[in-house]
């Protein structure tokens, strides 16, 4: 997009963004809590009886297709609610209710005693709606707003796929196109396919300005609309872009060569405004944009003005931080490592010392660990084929979450396990008490032996090998003159960043990780 809000470059810098830094010392996971409500009590079957009955029409075809949908639906909804994915009267889940009471609890009572919202367990920047009336928000979404407004029209448009059954009618119109009935008929599979489609993107286009109208008939900012699509064209990018460094990992003695983290980084750019989306069941994030500014634009003024929040504005915070909290978790049970790490990275940036945090990178970092000591098990061909392919990019990453994969993937095994450890250590002592961490110092520390083949002889012990490099290198004048403060550590950066020449080439840049640690009987 040419003319990107100020939104998006708020979205890019994360820090600034808490006008309000939430009390987190003592943050404990999201859960279910309460009384189960009356849809999770109601058995599947019992369901779609209840549904099967609101059909009413006499052609055959159609009669079959509403009979499949509303089997598929209730069971794939029920699926949802059952899988532990779904909370049930959480925090987040109460704050997004609260949020819908506001804004239609005058407009149409009725259709909010119809609807019920929950937060889902995911990192994806996503809301979507049922035929039931089950609207699910992801955490994903959560972590990415701006304030209360932003929420407020995500959940009218999904209010508005709802009024208008949407996914049953959608649903119909896929089975029209699919058996060539009504405008389907005598035409190509491709032109069906088009068509189809093109229907879908027509959905999409009423609930965003319906959406806008339920908006502004409430007291909200009509501007959030705006922002919402701001936020979608950046949907596949992390919820941060704060720096990383590697010396977050580094310690006086662990240091990592300079070539591990590129100089520099691509920008985080949003959708293609020229983005084609005649093969897509959503208009493109641009085009949506473009017609809200359009209707915004033909608003009476005093229609323009609103309320960001309407709620507890420091609730709106807590939310949102527990749900980039629990992001990082989200990350590690889908396997995606690198995002896991960069997201508590980036709340440790702005709640360093946090305990849950803390652990959370600890198990994070254990998780690689395996994933790279077992990397060359090619009984596991996905395993087999991301060593192949999957690390072009590392020279050319995309955004700071691009930089620490980058870093991630041209750290060895080794190196990477003594990170692990050493953090993990750092953690273990500053919360003693904490025997899980404990128990993830002793998993690391026996994976570097076993898997790794190194053991404690293999580290340095003293401060005068750490000298000794330093000095070694500046015996070296190609390396020398490459020195950028001279101070041991500076000296010894540079010694780690030239081991491949001959008079460096017994050592390897993690022998010195442990070489406070080793006076510690306990380590």
């Amino acid at each position: 997009m040419k003319n990107i809000s100020s939104a998006v470059l708020i979205l890019l810098f994360p820090a600034a963004l808490f006008a309000q830094v939430p009390n987190m010392d003592n943050y404990t996971p999201a859960r279910s809590g309460g009384i189960l409500p009356k849809d999770f009590l109601i058995s599947t079957a019992e369901k779609y009886q209840l549904d099967k009955q609101k059909i009413d029409t006499d052609d055959v075809k159609m009669q079959e297709a509403e009979e499949e949908f509303y089997l598929q639906n209730n069971y794939s909804i029920d699926e949802l609610r059952f899988s532990g994915q779904c909370l049930v009267n959480d925090t987040m889940g109460m704050y997004v209710n609260r949020v819908a009471d506001s804004l239609l609890l005058k407009q149409d009572p009725v259709l909010r005693s119809q609807i019920k919202f929950y937060v889902l367990r995911s990192s994806a920047v996503n809301a979507f709606t049922t035929d039931q009336g089950v609207i699910f928000v992801t955490m994903g979404l959560l972590t990415r707003l701006h304030n209360e407004s932003e929420l407020a029209y995500v959940l009218a448009h999904e209010v508005i796929h709802y009024k208008r059954h949407h996914v049953l009618v959608g649903y119909k119109e896929g089975v029209k196109a699919q058996q060539g009935i009504g405008q389907y008929e005598a035409t190509t599979f491709e032109n069906r396919f088009l068509k189809k489609h093109r229907y879908a993107r027509g959905q999409e286009s009423q609930a965003d300005e319906e959406g806008f109208d339920l908006l502004v008939n409430s007291n909200y900012d009509p501007h959030a609309a705006i922002a919402a699509f701001d936020i979608l064209a950046l949907a596949d990018a992390p919820f941060a872009d704060t720096a990383f460094s590697k010396s977050f990992f580094e310690t006086d003695h662990l240091v990592f060569p300079s070539k591990y983290q590129p100089d520099t980084v691509k920008a985080i750019k949003p959708q293609n405004e020229d983005e084609d989306d005649d093969l897509a069941t959503h208009p493109s994030v641009y085009k949506r944009r473009k017609a809200i500014v359009h209707k915004f634009s033909k608003l009476d003024p005093k229609d323009t003005t609103g309320s960001l929040f309407l709620n507890d504005k420091a609730m709106f915070w807590k939310v949102k931080t527990m749900a980039r909290f629990e992001e990082a978790d989200e990350h590690l049970n889908d396997q995606e490592y690198d995002m896991a790490i960069y997201s508590d990275y980036a709340n440790q940036r702005v709640y360093p010392s946090n305990h849950y945090l803390t652990k959370e990178m600890v198990r994070a970092l254990y998780a690689e660990v395996i994933d790279k000591n077992r990397s060359y098990d090619f009984s596991d061909l996905g395993a087999m084929f991301s060593l192949m392919y999957g690390n072009t990019n590392d020279d050319k990453p995309i955004g700071e979450q691009g930089r620490l994969t980058s870093f991630m993937n041209k750290t060895d095994a080794t190196g990477w396990n003594v990170l692990a450890l050493n953090y993990a250590w750092q953690a273990h002592l500053q919360y003693p008490d904490d025997k899980d961490i404990f128990t993830w110092c002793y998993g690391l520390s026996r994976e570097l032996a076993v898997k790794n083949e190194v053991k404690l002889k293999d580290f340095m012990t003293s401060d005068s090998a750490f000298i000794a490099i330093g000095n070694k290198a500046m015996e070296d004048t190609a390396i020398a003159h490459k020195v950028k403060v001279n101070t041991p550590a500076g000296r010894f950066q540079a010694a780690i960043d030239h081991l491949d020449r001959d008079s460096l080439s017994d050592y390897h840049y993690w022998q010195f990780a442990f070489v406070d640690e080793m006076k510690d009987s306990a380590f």
